[in-house]
């Protein structure tokens, strides 16, 4: 079978963080004000650097076949982005949430009913904004011959200050059937799915009511269920193939990394890297990220 053969889509997440409506709306939420270094739901997950618009130009230049890019966004739209270009498309949480389960500021919501985008292609790989592809990349590195996607996993020891771990383990106790403090984690970066198993496991599973909840989780909780243990699902039926690596070789692989960042991208040349927020995020910090972003990926792209 040609890899080459079949159309790919780009499903990113975005919000402006800095929009006083969209702060308000998740304060009126959460029925206070949210802390800015909250664990789970803090500003500094939704600060913005102009990430998204980097994070396209690092797309055009490296990921060259990919068709369609659908935005997922919350009543915002991105403002440089190009609304002619016919290979953007917009879609808000009203297109693809029930309409008693919004407004919804839970990214592990989102991802579980991203799948339901009309018009996205079957094959597709999830984004967040402050994702980049750091060299050119081909569809087998998302994908298999056979079109099975690629999900790359470490084990990793459970650090129950970490709310990622937290769920983790519990996805991963739920599917071995046993308490197990080295357990499996996803990495945090360009995903690759395909959308009907995706959908099905969500859908059709005998873990409905479950995903049903986090559907209706307004905000992140240590009781959602993460991305990983639909992986490891689709995983035991062979519809998911499993790249096992250690901690070392997935960071040269895909770099994940707050401050500082840029001398680890430079050193290690990933294949993939991610900025992420840190709790503690400063303006001044945020100013060094995007500076260093337009030096990087200095060309504008076609969906600017």
């Amino acid at each position: 079978m040609d890899i080459d053969k079949f159309d790919v889509d780009l499903v990113y997440t975005w919000c402006d963080g800095s929009d006083p409506k969209f702060r308000n709306k998740k304060a009126v939420a959460a029925g206070t004000k949210i802390s800015n270094h909250d664990e789970l739901n803090g500003i500094h997950h939704i600060m913005q650097a102009d990430e998204l618009m980097y994070s396209l130009r690092s797309v055009q230049k490296n990921l060259k076949w990919i068709n369609n890019i659908w935005i997922i966004v919350d009543e915002q739209v991105p403002s440089f982005i190009n609304l002619n270009n016919p290979k953007i498309h917009i879609v808000d949480l009203k297109d693809i949430f029930p309409a008693d389960a919004i407004p919804n500021f839970n990214t592990n919501a989102i991802e579980t009913v991203m799948g339901r985008i009309k018009g996205l292609s079957e094959y597709f790989i999830l984004a967040s904004d402050d994702m980049f592809a750091n060299k050119p990349l081909t569809k087998d590195y998302f994908f298999t011959s056979d079109r099975k996607p690629i999900i790359h996993v470490r084990k990793t020891t459970l650090g129950v200050k970490y709310w990622y771990a937290l769920i983790s383990y519990t996805c991963n106790a739920e599917i071995t059937g046993k308490p197990n403090f080295k357990i499996l984690q996803d990495f945090h970066n360009m995903t690759p799915h395909v959308k009907s198993d995706y959908n099905d496991i969500v859908e059709n599973s005998k873990y409905k009511k479950v995903f049903e909840a986090t559907i209706y989780s307004q905000f992140r909780s240590f009781f959602n269920i993460q991305r990983i243990f639909i992986y490891m699902l689709l995983e035991k039926v062979h519809k998911v193939v499993f790249k096992k690596q250690r901690t070392i070789t997935a960071i040269v692989d895909q770099s994940y990394c707050t401050q500082p960042f840029a001398w680890i991208i430079t050193l290690m040349s990933p294949n993939l890297f991610c900025i992420n927020a840190r709790r503690h995020q400063t303006k001044n910090e945020i100013k060094k990220i995007r500076k260093w972003l337009s030096k990087k990926f200095p060309e504008k792209s076609q969906f600017e």
